[in-house]
């Protein structure tokens, strides 16, 4: 039980570091006319991911798996054409 309350508090704080500077970044770039500005854009991520070790047994076959904490890290840099395209690379 403890697990799935310590998921949830890094979800839930997943969310508010990622998807709040998102909106930021969606209302600073509207250029005041219903549209939004054209140029070259960066954007950016980190992650992390921590499993627990399982031990699964059936009629025949027992796995053991042990995960170690992973994490990711990720750029892009692009170009936004102002008209809902956008061309861009990302390394991860």
């Amino acid at each position: 039980m403890n697990m799935i309350y310590r998921f949830f508090g890094v979800a839930a704080a997943f969310a508010v570091l990622t998807v709040a500077p998102g909106l930021a970044n969606t209302a600073s770039a509207a250029d005041g006319k219903g549209g939004m500005k054209a140029g070259m854009y960066a954007s950016g991520y980190l992650g992390v991911s921590n499993f627990e070790d399982s031990n699964n047994q059936g009629a025949v076959l027992s796995v053991e798996n042990e995960f170690d904490t992973g994490y990711a890290l990720a750029g892009a840099v692009g170009y936004d054409y102002g008209n809902g395209f956008r061309l861009e690379g990302e390394l991860s």
